[in-house]
């Protein structure tokens, strides 16, 4: 390569006008060196890689079995200092240990914090198309002439990019786990410095909404510091393309038992004389929110901080797929009419996740039922306090003519009619970084170089992550999902996409090179 000095020394025109180009162009040909060898490297790797993730998926991990989660624990612990990387397994007061890892290397670069989690949510076995915890292999989504596969059974150049593994957190999130592992190899089988120092939290409670989280980075706070935290969780923006994802939403579980009677009774003999919980559960539901899908419980959005400039452009470049959606997923028309999908994931929400009461289909028998359940989870945005949330129900059921006893109080409180028990599950707030962050800008710059400006940055994540905790350590956070959008997370033939699982490797290998 001709040199500054060379240019000086040379009179030959032709010379200066290659040595001209060669310097202009020289790091995009680097450039494209590196990206040469780092696909090459995934393409002579993907069985091993793909073999490993199954592996690690097949391990039952069902959060509210600890035995599992146990096993998990060690399992991934192993894996880590195979590769170097100083791990610790520490204890949390649910019995789900955080797992947790550190591999210095030059105290003057940057430090990262990845965050991920290895737990899952339960699965019910006569709901899956396959053992959940056997991985297989199927075409695309799952469908009746779908078989399913293993990757013994099939040479490579048999699959496309829309082959999927389906497995129980194979997109929820192990996939992610491996992938920051794999990328590491990567660097380590070429000898090649990371330009880092990486820190590891893998959570064994995310599915519990971390209970212990705020705790556990009080107490290790030295530890959790870093210059960024890069959650790698959760699917990418439903256009398929590569995503950052800026903010986490809050949220508030809320569990909800209405009782009318001391027990159920005989729809004939006492028909019109005995109230019915379904009905009346369904009453205080529907009063919660309008046909149009506002929520109508007052001083709900009270708070709401609204978005910066920045933040309102990001959301105007998004693509809109609303009517792939709606096609997709057999949907007529959104609950909330005239805007799009991006708009509404950032703005608050109250969903019913289940009602339970009295008896249907073959178990039905001609009964009042005394009883409804409910189960209630509300999406909260930046400014939101949970607590205040959580009054603000309470209030609310008690607008509507109810008496309101707390879960703990129950047992002092006589069932009867007009009383609903109410329990308070997973809390917390909303958490963002700024989009004009220095930081959140590096990460944006890297992805798009990576993906030629072909990028969606979403202001939050739709999904919610128990990570306010981490803004009381300033230590801003960002998300880069790696998932497949129609992965079927926390449902049923959870999958994951091996096009989205390879270029995952590749985009946490261009992170680690940090330019």
């Amino acid at each position: 390569m001709y040199g500054l000095k060379n240019l000086k020394k040379k009179t030959n025109p032709k010379k200066i006008i290659l040595a001209i180009v060669v310097i202009l162009i020289g790091g995009n040909l680097n450039s494209q060196s590196n990206e040469d060898m780092i696909k090459k490297y995934i393409n002579n790797q993907k069985i091993r890689f793909l073999n490993e993730l199954i592996e690690f998926a097949s391990l039952p991990n069902d959060v509210y079995q600890k035995n599992q989660i146990l096993e998990n624990a060690e399992y991934l612990s192993k894996i880590m200092e195979r590769r170097g990387i100083s791990t610790q397994i520490i204890e949390t007061k649910t019995g789900s240990p955080n797992v947790v890892g550190e591999l210095k290397s030059d105290s003057s670069f940057p430090t990262i914090l990845f965050y991920s989690h290895y737990d899952g949510v339960p699965t019910i076995r006569s709901n899956w198309s396959s053992d959940p915890f056997d991985p297989v292999l199927r075409k695309g989504i799952l469908s009746d002439s779908n078989r399913n596969s293993y990757v013994d059974e099939m040479e490579w150049n048999e699959m496309d990019q829309d082959w999927r593994v389906f497995a129980r957190s194979i997109a929820d999130s192990k996939n992610a786990i491996l992938t920051l592992l794999f990328a590491i190899d990567y660097y380590q089988a070429n000898e090649i410095e990371i330009p880092l120092n990486l820190k590891f939290y893998f959570d064994g409670e995310e599915e519990l909404e971390s209970p212990g989280m705020n705790g556990f980075v009080q107490t290790h706070s030295d530890f959790l510091q870093a210059d960024l935290m890069i959650i790698c969780s959760g699917e990418t923006h439903q256009s398929g393309l590569p995503t950052v994802k800026l903010g986490i939403r809050g949220i508030l579980n809320i569990d909800l038992k209405l009782t009318t009677a001391n027990v159920d009774l005989h729809s004939g003999h006492f028909g019109n004389f005995a109230p019915n919980a379904v009905l009346e559960m369904s009453r205080l539901l529907s009063s919660m929110k309008d046909k149009k899908g506002q929520i109508t419980i007052n001083g709900f959005y009270k708070d709401i901080i609204p978005f910066s400039e920045s933040d309102k452009a990001l959301i105007d470049d998004i693509p809109d797929v609303s009517d792939k959606l709606l096609s997709q997923f057999n949907i007529e028309s959104p609950e909330i009419k005239g805007k799009l999908l991006q708009e509404l994931i950032n703005q608050p929400t109250l969903n019913i996740r289940g009602i339970k009461g009295g008896y249907v289909g073959s178990e039905a028998r001609n009964i009042i039922p005394n009883k409804s359940e409910v189960s209630i989870d509300c999406r909260l945005v930046k400014g939101m306090d949970p607590e205040r949330i959580f009054q603000l129900i309470i209030d609310h059921i008690k607008d509507q003519g109810f008496n309101v006893v707390l879960n703990d109080q129950s047992s002092s409180i006589k069932e009867g009619w007009n009383t609903v028990e109410i329990r308070k599950g997973g809390a917390f707030s909303a958490s963002k970084i700024a989009s004009d962050h220095h930081l959140s800008q590096k990460v944006i710059g890297i992805m798009k170089k990576l993906n030629s400006s072909n990028l969606v940055v979403e202001v939050t994540d739709a999904g919610s992550l128990a990570l306010e905790c981490f803004d009381h350590i300033n230590v801003p956070f960002l998300s880069l999902p790696l998932s497949n959008f129609d992965c079927n997370q926390h449902t049923a033939n959870e999958n994951l996409a091996i096009g989205y699982f390879l270029k995952g490797i590749e985009t946490i290998i261009h992170i680690l090179r940090w330019e």
